[in-house]
Parts: C-alpha cells; sequence; structure tokens
C-alpha cells in the first residue's frame, strides 16, 4: 500500500487555449479537490423510506498559495480573477506527465482569490478554481 503524503499533491496552471502548456505552481501549500452530487429527491407517495437519486456533479480546485509578487503562475492566478480571464487547472498526485499519475483538470475560472497577510507567518492567497467545461480525469500510464 503507497499512501501519499500532502506534499505528493501538486497545483498546475496554463493560460487560456485548446492545449495547455502546464506550469507547475510550486508555491502550493494546500490543495483540495472537491467533487460532489446533488441529491434530488424521488421518493414516491405511500413510501416508508425517503429514497434519493444522484444529479449533477460539481468539482473544485481549492488551494493556498504562498504569496510572491515575483512568482508568475501566482501572478497568472491573480491576473485571472482581477481579468475575469479563464485558465486552464489541474490538480494531480505527482508530475503532470509522470507514469502512474492521477488527478483531474479543467478550463475554467478563479471564482475566489483571498489574500492574507498575518501579523506572524507569509503572506498568502487562497484561490477556488470551478470548471467551465466538463472536467477530465488525468490519468498517466
Amino acid at each position: 500500500m503507497a499512501i501519499l503524503l500532502g506534499r505528493a499533491k501538486k497545483l498546475y496552471v496554463s493560460a487560456d487555449g485548446q492545449e495547455p502548456s502546464w506550469s507547475e505552481v510550486t508555491l502550493t501549500r494546500d490543495a483540495t479537490i472537491t467533487l460532489t452530487s446533488a441529491e434530488a429527491d424521488v421518493s414516491r407517495r405511500g413510501a416508508a423510506w425517503k429514497l434519493s437519486q444522484r444529479g449533477l456533479m460539481e468539482c473544485s480546485i481549492e488551494a493556498e498559495l504562498l504569496y510572491d509578487v515575483s512568482d508568475t503562475t501566482v501572478d497568472m492566478i491573480r491576473s485571472a480573477y482581477l481579468d475575469g480571464a479563464a485558465l486552464w487547472v489541474g490538480a494531480t498526485d505527482g508530475g503532470i506527465t509522470a507514469s502512474g499519475t492521477k488527478g483531474i483538470k479543467f478550463r475554467g475560472y478563479v471564482y475566489e482569490c483571498t489574500m492574507a497577510e498575518p501579523l506572524d507567518g507569509p503572506a498568502t492567497i487562497r484561490a477556488v478554481f470551478k470548471p467551465t467545461d466538463e472536467p477530465q480525469q488525468i490519468e498517466v500510464t
């Protein structure tokens, strides 16, 4: 059994275009892929149990980044938010082209870009990405 440590998660971004040209966001501190489904109530009158059906799926990638004004990938994310521009985002459990890597990628927007400047720590940016096109699985063989 191989257990991944948190530092195995990698975040990648690319300018909007047909095929992404990935750049790793090396200042990623934490990354989370959230996959959820809506729940539709399909219960029938007279039934003793509430029944449900899986509805539309949702996906988001959340990341906490160390803020460095000279880092081009962090600047790309911040600029995409401020300009309302789409970009490609990918989150994987290894290098995006490395054999055995799994993850998810999509073309989407930055929906949140929160900058924190704590008194006793580094400045960070929390970014939330959501797809505008259907997410695709990454599975490198």
